[in-house]
């Protein structure tokens, strides 16, 4: 049988993690599909499709997990329940991972401490501590269960049941930023989008070095060629992570993470947590 990679209405890094999960799951069963009519299909971080799937001008399904009651989350999910941990760990011994490594520029990894801000359309939205302690728990209490468990799709807040990427509380993460500039050393880049112009950063901020002038993809391979990265909740910042050459990744509280695997019983990743 055959697949079509599903082209939902993400932006480009919900897109690329998404194709991942799909394509691990179906690699070994199924022919898969990308179809040229992909708004992404000529972007760098899905060439590795190109050379590993076949090609259709057929449009794309929304989804290719119809039983997926769980939306993004829940496509993971159904990766995790086939390979039994967590999956930026099992990325790295996949022929599609190698093939990333082939297409990645070859650039040297800088001593730096590189954090990502998901500003954009969530620059403003902080949700409450509460809603996302309690999706992040349904999510791991349903991988810590064996799927036994049904993880609660009620909406807290925004219009989704699940914590939407967003950006976070910049005196606290600045709190956490200094002491891991007091443990490695190193400078502090921030990667973040050009927008909006008018952002105000707290003057903590001054003495780092914030980048806002990189397009997307040149964004992602400077996380990529980091050696320490502090992941925003962000499908752009978990795309470099899954990527990272450097020695050290740190990841937020966010259900999305936990739905790779993370902190799960299923983590065999040396990936770190905090939790601000």
């Amino acid at each position: 049988m055959n697949i079509i990679l599903a082209n939902g209405g993400d932006r480009y890094g919900a897109h690329i993690s998404r194709y991942i999960s799909e394509y691990l799951f179906y690699e070994s069963t199924k022919t898969i599909y990308i179809s040229r009519q992909f708004k992404y299909y000529n972007e760098l971080f899905f060439k590795p499709f190109i050379f590993l799937c076949q090609t259709t001008q057929d449009i794309a399904p929304k989804t290719n997990f119809p039983n997926n009651k769980y939306g993004y989350v829940g496509t993971n999910i159904v990766l995790l329940k086939k390979i039994k941990q967590d999956i930026p760990s099992y990325f790295k011994s996949t022929n599609l991972y190698k093939i990333y490594m082939e297409i990645i520029p070859k650039n040297r990894v800088r001593k730096n401490i590189c954090v990502h801000l998901r500003l954009d359309d969530c620059s403003y939205y902080i949700p409450k501590k509460s809603n996302l302690i309690k999706k992040g728990e349904a999510v791991l209490n349903h991988i810590n269960s064996n799927f036994t468990t049904e993880m609660d799709m009620t909406v807290l807040e925004n219009v989704t049941p699940w914590i939407q990427q967003h950006n976070c509380n910049l005196n606290l993460l600045y709190t956490y930023i200094e002491n891991l500039q007091n443990k490695y050393g190193y400078d502090v880049d921030v990667i973040t989008s050009p927008k909006p112009e008018n952002f105000v950063f707290p003057n903590t901020f001054k003495d780092f070095n914030i980048i806002r002038n990189l397009n997307v993809n040149d964004s992602i391979l400077f996380m990529i060629h980091s050696d320490i990265l502090v992941l925003s909740a962000s499908t752009i910042a978990y795309t470099a992570g899954l990527l990272h050459k450097g020695t050290q990744i740190y990841y937020p509280y966010w259900n999305h993470y936990f739905s790779y695997g993370l902190s799960s019983n299923l983590d065999k990743s040396n990936w770190i947590m905090y939790n601000i």
